[in-house]
């Protein structure tokens, strides 16, 4: 009867199971990917800016048609030791991005994040960016590109989802 454990055993067999063991430790590192996708939101980064949870509203159940305006929704963290300003946000899917504050609205992009903090623009908040007048029909879970770029002129493009809704289908 025999045993697969005397083989291991030997020493010549138990070196190379080590080398390949130490070989096989250092595969699948790698350099942290641009932007992370999940079911109804994706997150990216820019330099030492992260934005995070960026997503557009849930859309009726039709979806968002064309011409149609949907609320845009993201956090910016930035984890570097200077300011930084989100200076544009567009899409070759909408005629333009609005920044909609206390009693105002402007297409001029001006987000200012201090080193260590975060900025929300979530549903919630007094603050909202909107995607005005849609080229196309945009359902939930579907994507649309969108490009964020900073002061710095960096910037970096994310297929943004349209978050799908939790209410059961009738």
């Amino acid at each position: 009867r025999a045993t697969w454990w005397p083989v291991l055993a030997r020493p010549r067999w138990l070196s190379l199971l080590l080398a390949a063991v130490v070989a096989l430790a250092g595969c699948g590192t790698a350099a942290p990917p641009e932007f992370l996708k999940t079911r109804d939101s994706n997150y990216g980064q820019i330099g030492d800016v992260r934005l995070l949870h960026v997503h557009v509203a849930t859309p009726p159940r039709e979806g968002w048609q064309p011409g149609n305006n949907a609320p845009l929704h993201l956090t910016v963290a930035n984890d570097g030791v200077t300011p930084v300003t989100l200076t544009g946000i567009s899409s070759p899917r909408a005629a333009r991005v609005v920044h909609e504050t206390t009693g105002r609205t402007t297409d001029v992009i001006s987000i200012q994040v201090e080193p260590g903090e975060t900025v929300s623009i979530q549903e919630n908040d007094p603050d909202r960016l909107v995607l005005e007048r849609l080229t196309e029909r945009l359902l939930g879970g579907l994507t649309m590109p969108i490009t964020f770029t900073l002061d710095t002129g960096e910037s970096v493009t994310l297929a943004v989802p349209a978050q799908i809704s939790d209410e059961p289908a009738r």
